[in-house]
């Protein structure tokens, strides 16, 4: 089990450390809209009663939703499909990611091409990849949209702009597939939620 005591001022601190990681998180939409986003709020606006606060995952994620609320880009992605990510969910994920991907309601065919993508280790070959993946004419432009997205994030975990290892990229990955199949809102929330975690871990 992951520990998410994380006093209000530590988890900006969390935050403010990784702003600049955000600023290299570009992604593209289901309408092909690029997008940079990243939480506003400094550690001066914090309250010392605040600071004594402790958060639970469930809590967490909701501080961390209405800090992307405050973001412009995000709320452009917000609609009416969208909902408050679950800590049952972000804790399966952090716990079987494998598993989660495997039990999504989406083709086996994008789940393959997930598992490809996580195990290509290099831009050539993610180029490659991706030009298989838009011939494909058996799966559908969305698909093909959220598959695009799972591989500009594979490519910056490979070019390590996130310094991250293989077991939380692949966390982030499939945290973005289980998001998307809610809306792309949920999509960059839960990256989000699983960046912040991995920083305290």
């Amino acid at each position: 089990m992951y520990s998410y005591s994380l006093s209000v001022s530590y988890l900006y601190h969390v935050i403010r450390k990784i702003q600049f990681i955000i600023k290299k998180l570009i992604i593209v939409t289901s309408f092909r809209l690029l997008i940079v986003w990243k939480i506003k709020k400094t550690a001066s606006q914090i309250t010392d009663e605040e600071n004594k606060k402790k958060y639970s995952l469930q809590e967490l994620i909701n501080q961390i939703e209405a800090d992307a609320l405050q973001d412009s880009g995000f709320t452009a992605l917000v609609d009416e499909n969208y909902r408050t990510p679950l800590a049952a969910d972000i804790e399966a994920i952090l716990q079987d990611p494998v598993t989660v991907l495997l039990n999504l309601s989406i083709k086996t065919s994008v789940k393959n091409y997930v598992v490809n993508i996580l195990n290509t280790n290099t831009t050539t070959d993610l180029l490659v990849l991706n030009q298989t993946i838009q011939n494909d004419n058996f799966i559908t432009t969305s698909e093909k949209n959220i598959l695009s997205d799972v591989i500009n994030l594979q490519s910056i975990h490979i070019q390590n702009s996130d310094g991250n290892d293989d077991d939380w990229n692949t966390r982030k990955i499939v945290s973005y597939v289980q998001g998307y199949t809610i809306s792309p809102a949920n999509a960059v929330l839960n990256v989000m939620i699983i960046k912040v975690i991995e920083k305290e871990n």
